[in-house]
């Protein structure tokens, strides 16, 4: 069976043993004095425990664990169990690291306050975990919390990695070309380096995901430095880093081409690129491929940049694709308040919002400079402001930018609002499926027939929500082709919820599956599956193919209900045809959904004797089986419907029999004959 290695020190040990003995093996008797002693005794798989108060005294810093797969761990946590190696400078480069693991498979450190050192944490061709410890104020070359180096794959989760400083890169954590790490959970701020202040990637095994990193600084990347990697990069907080030259949360370059998804960026700081600045590679004399730049899902809020780009800076050829991204009072003192494009490849922007983002000379919300081109589509661009171009400024030709919203922007300084501002130094730049509310200033567009003017009414239940209101003008008028189809496979929506790319529809999908219940009017269908709480809006009409309106005074709509059926219990005329409809909205909002197919019916519950008796027809034989033969007057019309009012035929000019065709199933059937203002229904059962 394994031992343990523990490592316990008492207020009676420490009594007893004044002379400093304060370590013991269990269950053994045997007592060691440091932790490095404990760790040469022990075996793969065993303990070693660290109880409150000890401070390493005695230790020859740094503690190696060599080839040796075990666990290391502070009893009560990192408060009270603080590793300062007092033998050790506490700053410059000529201390040693705390911790330094080599050749290790596997092993857990967890528990302590890493301080003083050269570098906290060391791994050499080791995996290890790190764990509920607090690394900090450490200072050295690079990784002066964590060093991941030489086929090193650390797993670091729940640490908090702060005011460790490196002279060069990756003030928290480091990891070499050729290693790795896991960095999940952990809150890394207050680090200082020249590139990196929170984490320098030089790996392509690098994940980064679920942190908080804020308050580093570094001239290049503040927040996380990103060199000839292809980290994965998500759901981290990102906020008040600081970058001295460019890239105040994140700075990528060297080919890396990290995929960036679920981030939130606030209050970052930089003269190019306050969110993140990217472009393809640091030295123009060396030759890499033009990365791929990609992130999803992400918002901006208040990152500003004393040059361009407040939120994100693409540079040198650099192609990139930017989707369902949010930025919300981003600013840049030059150009691009939200994006600023320098000489980037093919910039495809979709499903972004731009809000209230602002830059002093151009392109309050993107900015665009001699790229390959930028494409736009399906984006809103809102309350934006520039000298030029409140919404867009582009100097370059570039491919349509299309099934955007651009409205209420601001350009020339001016304090009163234009609808609509997108400003270009090119004329071969093609605007259309837009909608363009107001008169406002197009300029340097060929502007296509296909855009639409008047406000495009969002939900605005806050003033970010634009997902759109039932009576928007900007449902279903996007571009036609099946290939920008959305996500409920109809026509393209203008605006962010719209085309292929949309994340789940802001609205709910379109009701399906409507049918009737002979005799009764209870309407039936299938359940819309939202997150939302929904209500159900039925619609009725006495007319075929009806378009349901709430507007002006008058309302096709009787009822609401929570659940997926209502009855019509409403006094309706005998023998009239009914029509009805159904749409899905957001509780207490005017989002909805697309109508459900129609239904019509006739009031079936009133009796054949009881309707008009001024049109004399007979059916007969009633039930039948092959040929229903009709005896109705000279002059009148005959139609014959399903029991959901559906039209299956209309008989010809003088004819007097119908015989279904064989993909007319058993059922119940209604003739109903017109003759001038008069009409007859009559209900023939047909069975094969």
């Amino acid at each position: 069976m394994k031992r343990s290695v523990v490592f316990i020190i008492f207020a009676l040990l420490i009594t007893l043993f004044v002379y400093g003995v304060t370590v013991r093996i269990v269950p053994t008797p045997f007592i060691y004095p440091t932790i490095q002693s404990a760790i040469d005794a022990s075996s793969d798989s065993d303990i070693v425990l660290v109880i409150p108060a000890y401070t390493g005294a005695g230790e020859i810093f740094p503690i190696t664990i060599n080839n040796k797969n075990i666990f290391i761990k502070g009893v009560s946590g990192p408060t009270d169990t603080t590793l300062i190696p007092g033998l050790i400078p506490v700053r410059g480069t000529s201390g040693q690291p705390v911790f330094k693991y080599i050749n290790v498979t596997y092993g857990l450190l967890a528990g302590f306050t890493i301080t003083g050192g050269r570098v906290g944490v060391h791994c050499e061709n080791s995996i290890v975990a790190i764990a509920q410890n607090v690394i900090r104020d450490n200072h050295g070359p690079k990784g002066a919390g964590v060093l991941s180096s030489r086929s090193s794959a650390p797993m670091i989760s729940f640490c908090t990695i702060e005011n460790n400083i490196a002279d060069s890169c990756g003030g928290g954590i480091y990891i070499e070309p050729m290693a790795g790490a896991a960095v999940t959970s952990d809150t890394i701020r207050n680090n200082t380096a020249l590139y990196g202040g929170g984490i320098y990637i030089g790996a392509a095994g690098a994940e980064i995901s679920s942190n908080e990193i804020y308050g580093n600084t570094a001239s290049k990347g503040g927040g996380v430095f990103f060199d000839l990697c292809g980290a994965s990069f998500s759901g981290n907080k990102i906020h008040h880093n600081r970058a001295s030259i460019a890239g105040g949360g994140l700075y990528i370059t060297n080919g890396s081409n990290p995929i960036i998804s679920a981030d939130t960026f606030a209050n970052n700081i930089a003269p190019r690129g306050a969110g993140i600045f990217v472009n393809a590679y640091e030295d123009t004399l060396i030759s890499i491929t033009p990365p791929y730049f990609s992130m999803l899902q992400s918002v901006f809020n208040g990152d500003s940049a004393t040059r361009s780009g407040g939120g994100i800076y693409i540079s040198r050829q650099v192609f990139a694709g930017i989707s369902n991204i949010t930025f919300i009072r981003t600013i840049a003192d030059s150009f691009g308040g939200a994006i600023y494009a320098d000489n980037p490849g093919t910039l495809f922007v979709s499903n972004c919002t731009f809000y209230r983002t602002r830059a002093k000379h151009g392109g309050g919300g993107l900015y665009g400079f001699q790229p390959q081109g930028v494409i736009t589509k399906n984006c809103v661009f809102y309350a934006d402001s520039a000298t030029r171009g409140g919404a867009i400024l582009l100097n370059f030709t570039s491919p349509p930018l299309s099934q955007t919203i651009i409205a209420n922007n601001i350009f020339d300084n001016s304090i009163h609002p234009t609808n609509s501002v997108v400003y270009s130094n090119s004329a071969n730049v093609y605007f259309e499926y837009n909608r363009i509310p107001g008169s406002g200033a197009i300029v340097g567009f060929p502007v296509s027939t296909t855009n639409a003017t008047g406000f495009p009414l969002f939900a605005f239940t806050t003033p970010t929500d634009f997902r759109l209101r039932l009576d928007s003008p900007c449902i279903d008028t996007g571009d036609p082709d099946t290939l920008y189809r959305d996500t409920d496979f109809g026509r393209c929506d203008m605006g962010i919820f719209g085309g292929p790319f949309a994340l789940d529809p802001a609205r709910p999908r379109r009701v399906e599956g409507l049918v009737i219940i002979p005799d009764s009017l209870r309407l039936t269908w299938t359940p819309v599956v939202y997150p939302a709480r929904i209500v159900y809006a039925i619609y009725r009409d006495t007319h075929h193919n009806f378009l349901p309106v709430e507007l002006n005074g008058f309302s096709h709509r009787i009822d609401t209900t929570s659940i997926p059926t209502y009855r019509d219990t409403s006094t309706l005329a005998p023998g009239e045809i009914y029509c009805y409809r159904v749409n899905a909205f957001i509780k207490d909002t005017l989002v909805a959904g697309g109508y459900s197919n129609e239904i019509c019916t006739d009031f079936l519950g009133v009796k054949d004797e009881n309707m008009s008796p001024s049109v004399d027809i007979k059916a007969f034989p009633n039930p039948f089986n092959t040929t229903l033969n009709i005896d109705y007057p000279q002059g009148a019309k005959f139609e014959i419907f399903d029991i959901t009012g559906q039209k299956i035929y209309a008989l010809k000019e003088n004819e007097k029999n119908w015989s279904p065709t064989q993909n007319i199933p058993n059922g119940i059937y209604f003739l109903r004959v017109y003759k001038g203002n008069l009409k007859r229904i009559i209900k023939v059962v047909y069975i094969k």
